[in-house]
């Protein structure tokens, strides 16, 4: 089933144009039709009283004068042979009768000027004496001999009780008829005027189709203005409608032509200010986020790494360490570390000065960094001590790691100012055990293997048996 719906904004202006149209042309209509139809029925009521009155007046003045007439007529013996003449009687007065029923209506119509011909038919139509020439059959009606009867007597009881309005029944001939009726006072029969409602009607009728044509043309073009003007609204709405839900899934760059001066391109006008603000912002939020995520970063690397070295710091450290704990205990995968001590460290602060000290654990620092792999870790444990921790290592590995760094240090030179210092490592080499209950053990013997290299002459490695 077909439903028009009053949600959208087209289809209420349709709708309320279609009835603004229609409810008054529609009343106007209907008053002027009600009024038509009243004029009509009082102009056929006064035509039919007018008819019935002048016919009853005419007929009791016909019938007084020709009352003897007609009588005398109607029971003539040239009349009663000659039907029985035409009717083929075997009466002895037949064929004189056939002979002179002309001859007798010419008489009679000489008599009764008021008739221009007398004719006698019989049941078909057919002449069987005329008081003139003519002898072309008449055409009766197919029910002639019912018309008198034709008129129900019911109806004729409403017409002799209705006199103020034409009555509508089927007349006579069939036919739909207005009618009124009137009774002679000097004798008992019943005039009845009757006219053809459809003739009555017919330019009504025409004008009420015409009227009906006009109303559906005329709710058809503003039906049809109504639906533009609709669409010339909606239209831009749809389309503001599709660039805010851009602008909500996040698709700023939205911005509509302005093709109209009305309100609606006003309000185009107000809704790309409106996106041009909300890009600018967005890129402020978007500028300023991007600040706050660099600064979360520089404090995340300010919170795990060393200010001086740039390594990680010991608390960096603890969580590395645990980790790796961690996961041997969960896969045995093993890891090793590495302990770093720059040798006379002090007496180079005491010589050179703290600032030259700083300089030279930078550089070390950097050494450490450049020597290891992506996923190994280095980190400051404290003072001029380092600590190097060496994921899926076993010692022998991380030995070879401990050599190469302790001999890239040693042959390195540290600037400072005019000077080149050179320093060296002694560095203690651990593995973990499944003995570990913390970190702190495997840095407690890569501590004690470190301050044997020391006490072996430094500028070595030293392992963990």
């Amino acid at each position: 089933m077909f439903v028009i719906s009053i949600n959208g904004i087209k289809n209420k202006i349709l709708i309320f144009a279609l009835l603004a149209t229609l409810i008054p042309s529609v009343g106007l209509g209907l008053l002027s039709f009600w009024h038509s139809e009243t004029m009509i029925a009082d102009n056929v009521m006064h035509q039919l009283r007018t008819l019935v009155e002048d016919t009853r007046r005419e007929l009791e003045y016909w019938l007084k004068e020709r009352r003897d007439g007609v009588r005398a007529l109607a029971d003539a013996d040239a009349v009663i042979n000659g039907l029985l003449a035409a009717t083929g009687s075997t009466s002895s007065n037949a064929g004189t009768g056939e002979q002179v029923l002309p001859q007798y209506l010419r008489l009679v119509q000489e008599r009764l000027d008021a008739f221009l011909v007398l004719t006698v038919v019989d049941a078909a139509g057919q002449v069987v004496a005329s008081s003139g020439e003519d002898s072309t059959p008449v055409q009766l009606p197919e029910v002639w001999s019912q018309d008198a009867s034709a008129i129900d007597r019911q109806v004729l009881q409403r017409l002799r009780t209705q006199d103020d309005a034409p009555l509508h029944y089927e007349g006579h001939m069939h036919a739909e008829v207005l009618g009124l009726a009137a009774s002679p006072e000097t004798f008992p029969v019943m005039i009845v005027a009757e006219r053809d409602r459809a003739e009555v009607y017919r330019e009504w009728m025409l004008f009420r189709n015409l009227f009906l044509a006009l109303v559906g043309g005329l709710a058809l073009l503003v039906g049809m203005i109504g639906w533009l003007f609709g669409r010339s609204i909606v239209t831009p709405l749809r389309r503001l409608t599709r660039a805010a839900e851009r602008i909500a899934a996040g698709k700023l760059d939205v911005e509509l032509a302005v093709a109209r001066r009305d309100e609606v391109g006003q309000l185009t006008q107000v809704f790309n200010q409106m996106a041009g603000k909300l890009r600018d912002s967005h890129e402020k939020i978007e500028a300023a986020s991007l600040a706050l995520r660099q600064q979360n970063r520089q404090l995340e690397k300010l919170s795990i790494t060393d200010n001086l070295t740039g390594l990680y710091n010991r608390n960096k450290l603890d969580e590395i360490l645990s980790e790796q704990l961690r996961r041997f205990r969960r896969s045995q995968k093993p890891f090793s570390l590495l302990m770093l001590d720059i040798d006379h460290f002090k007496q180079l602060n005491d010589t050179h000065g703290h600032l030259a000290g700083d300089q030279v654990l930078v550089g070390v620092a950097k050494t450490l960094a450049e020597s290891i792999r992506s996923v190994d870790y280095a980190a400051r444990y404290g003072g001029e001590e380092f600590i190097i921790v060496l994921p899926e290592t076993n010692m022998s590995t991380a030995r070879e790691l401990a050599e190469r760094i302790c001999t890239r240090v040693r042959d390195s030179l540290y600037p400072y100012r005019d000077q080149a210092l050179a320093v060296t490592l002694s560095i203690g080499v651990a593995d973990i055990r499944s003995s570990d209950d913390d970190a702190d053990a495997i840095i407690a013997r890569a501590d004690r293997v470190m301050y044997e290299a020391k006490e072996a002459g430094r500028n070595r490695v030293c392992c963990v048996a």
